[in-house]
């Protein structure tokens, strides 16, 4: 799901109850997502990041931080999220105290697709959960990890393939070309049934959701629905490891 849809909507109940009955015991109550990401996929973070206590991990189009803040804190690892948007970052820094990590968590403003503002050979893991596919230029959201990860360092992101014009259909290439090894890349488990349904579902209680949080704040939400309902047959959204050489 788009960040900036879900942003706008001061009222998230109906957003939770959505995604409550569809997930099921899969959807992550406490991180609050704002995306398709499961309990599933937090747990393959946590598996794959291979990092811990006293190193630090950078969470790029993090939103409101929920999740990257569910793997920092699961990690012990010390935590900077990146978004493009002022709204998301302001959001996720009065999350921080809900995790349990002040002094150990910190937001920030900045382009992951070439200008996050970070040092070069920073972090000890790099994470990514369904943002990237909404770059325009992801051989620079590569490059750029590339750059903020020392050596030998995971990055570890949920993203979707898409089988359409000027889409990325394989990451894989692009991976290899700016300096990493790809060590998993697969389709995540159930994610098409899962998307599917919350889709169908936005748009049978689409009247409802217009009445109770007004048609300005819903209508990115709602469009989307309607454009990649039908496309979900092109798409295919994938956990990908890939270790920077």
């Amino acid at each position: 799901m788009a960040f900036n849809n879900w942003l706008r909507l001061k009222n998230r109940t109906i957003y939770q109850s959505i995604y409550r009955n569809i997930y099921e015991d899969e959807y992550p109550e406490e991180a609050d997502p704002d995306g398709y990401v499961t309990l599933r996929d937090l747990n393959n973070f946590i598996k794959y990041l291979g990092v811990g206590p006293g190193e630090k991990i950078v969470d790029l189009g993090c939103g409101r931080g929920g999740p990257g803040m569910w793997i920092a804190r699961a990690l012990g690892v010390d935590y900077m999220g990146i978004d493009v948007a002022e709204g998301g970052v302001e959001s996720a820094k009065q999350r921080i105290n809900d995790f349990g990590l002040l002094g150990k968590a910190d937001f920030q403003v900045g382009d992951m697709a070439g200008a996050t503002g970070l040092p070069d050979e920073f972090f000890d893991g790099a994470i990514s959960i369904d943002t990237i596919s909404f770059i325009r230029d992801n051989l620079a959201v590569f490059c750029e990890t590339a750059r903020i990860l020392r050596p030998g360092a995971c990055f570890v992101f949920t993203s979707w393939e898409q089988n359409l014009p000027k889409r990325i259909n394989d990451y894989r290439p692009l991976l290899q070309k700016t300096g990493f090894n790809v060590e998993r890349y697969e389709q995540t488990h159930d994610w098409e049934r899962l998307q599917r349904e919350s889709y169908q579902t936005i748009l049978k209680l689409k009247e409802k959701i217009i009445k109770e949080l007004g048609e300005a704040e819903t209508k990115g939400l709602i469009r989307e629905a309607e454009k990649k309902l039908p496309r979900l047959n092109k798409m295919r959204r994938v956990f990908v490891v890939a270790r920077k050489t």
